[in-house]
């Protein structure tokens, strides 16, 4: 599955974030940001297939591209998409597109099912029965990248976290449960449900 179209209204986001990302990324790697929860990864080659483990988080790639392969199918994403993974998933990863003029560039942002169910707390995305995947790829939007943004720029006013990243993750969040496969991501936070046992599997199997 791929999203490749980039729609214009989105590539200011996507540029401001790839100057800021690669700004906190001396090197290639993972790096832990001022943010809690939140990662960014900068990669200058391309990487043979990885296996690991991903938490409960969104993935959004700034530059370059990736496929992520669950079993027998696999998932394709760069800047038009992102990707979340609602609960602890083994996952073959494979960096597809990276230069050293032209880096991967991409962040992470790890959440857990009881914020999800605080979001929508009230107000459920409706939920047609069927059992998801645990792994989405949807095409982005000026929205959620606008809020995705806001956090990352707090990686540099580091007096403003404590009050402000909390709620800017929330918003960020928010605007993923909006998407059209927001009611997937949901299922596997209720407790009691199908998807939520199948969470509650993997992550007994990963321990």
């Amino acid at each position: 599955m791929s999203l490749s179209i980039i729609n214009p209204s989105i590539s200011a986001y996507q540029h401001e974030l790839a100057l800021r990302i690669q700004r906190h990324t001396p090197s290639d790697g993972v790096h832990p940001s001022a943010v809690p929860s939140l990662f960014f990864r900068r990669s200058s080659y391309v990487l043979e297939p990885r296996h690991s483990i991903n938490a409960p988080s969104l993935c959004i790639i700034v530059q370059g591209s990736k496929t992520a392969t669950v079993g027998n199918e696999s998932y394709t994403y760069d800047p038009a998409s992102y990707l979340v993974t609602p609960v602890h998933l083994p996952i073959i990863g494979k960096i597809t597109e990276a230069s050293p003029q032209a880096p991967y560039l991409s962040l992470q942002l790890n959440f857990t099912p009881d914020i999800i169910l605080d979001i929508v707390k009230g107000n459920p995305p409706q939920w047609d029965g069927k059992t998801g995947r645990g792994i989405i790829v949807s095409k982005s939007t000026p929205s959620l990248l606008d809020a995705v943004l806001r956090l990352v720029k707090l990686a540099d006013t580091p007096e403003d976290i404590p009050i402000l990243a909390p709620l800017i993750t929330r918003e960020v969040l928010y605007r993923v449960l909006q998407g059209e496969q927001g009611a997937s991501i949901t299922q596997f936070a209720f407790t009691g449900s199908h998807a939520y046992r199948i969470s509650e599997a993997i992550q007994l199997i990963n321990r």
